[in-house]
């Protein structure tokens, strides 16, 4: 039996590579694409992991705040990056403190995501950008990509019931999802990737550019 914990662990690996690297590398970029030449003093990113996300920063920063549940493996040695543990439906940070917040493939994972997001708006400073990747699972072109690309290397790891691992990594619906960041947020653009069609179905990722108000 692999336990939830573990299953964690599978899937941060799985993602990070191969084909699947080559996807979340591009998405990243398509995040980025805005921000050259910009400077934002206080950044926070959300889910920050091992930090894959933060050599595709294209922008200046006076700080830089890497959030997660736990430390990353390793973390760039720099006195602009900080790394602080923490939860992003309680997040340990002052009102109106960032001027730039990244959330990166969160929001499918957590428990609460409309207090998280309430969260974020919180310590967000007024005029804020918040940046938010969303994959459009479940939608039909993302759960066909996925079935091409994913299913035969989470095989290969060892992992029989697919369906329990996506249901645990994945729990809450694009849907769902979006009605909640335009139910917090008065100012927000989405653009859809790869075809632009205002479609969850026929799209991979969604990117959320929103301004606090």
């Amino acid at each position: 039996m692999i336990y939830e914990s573990e299953l964690s662990e599978i899937y941060e690996e799985h993602v990070s590579r191969g084909l699947n690297g080559q996807f979340h590398k591009y998405t990243h970029l398509k995040l980025e694409r805005r921000n050259k030449n910009v400077f934002y003093a206080n950044v926070l990113e959300i889910g920050s992991g091992n930090g894959e996300h933060l050599k595709f920063i294209s922008h200046d920063y006076s700080k830089y705040y890497m959030l997660d549940l736990r430390k990353p493996q390793k973390l760039k040695k720099s006195k602009r990056i900080k790394f602080v543990e923490g939860d992003v439906h309680k997040l340990p940070f002052e009102a109106a403190t960032f001027d730039r917040i990244i959330v990166t493939c969160v929001l499918h994972h957590l428990r609460n995501p409309m207090k998280a997001l309430s969260e974020i708006s919180r310590v967000a400073k007024p005029g804020a950008e918040i940046s938010v990747l969303l994959p459009t699972d479940p939608g039909i072109v993302f759960r066909l990509a996925r079935w091409i690309f994913s299913n035969k290397s989470l095989r290969q790891k060892g992992i029989k019931n697919i369906k329990l691992l996506r249901a645990l990594q994945h729990r809450n619906h694009y849907a769902s999802l979006d009605t909640i960041i335009n139910s917090i947020f008065s100012d927000v653009s989405a653009r859809n990737y790869p075809f632009f069609i205002k479609s969850y179905d026929l799209n991979l990722f969604t990117i959320y550019r929103i301004i606090k108000r």
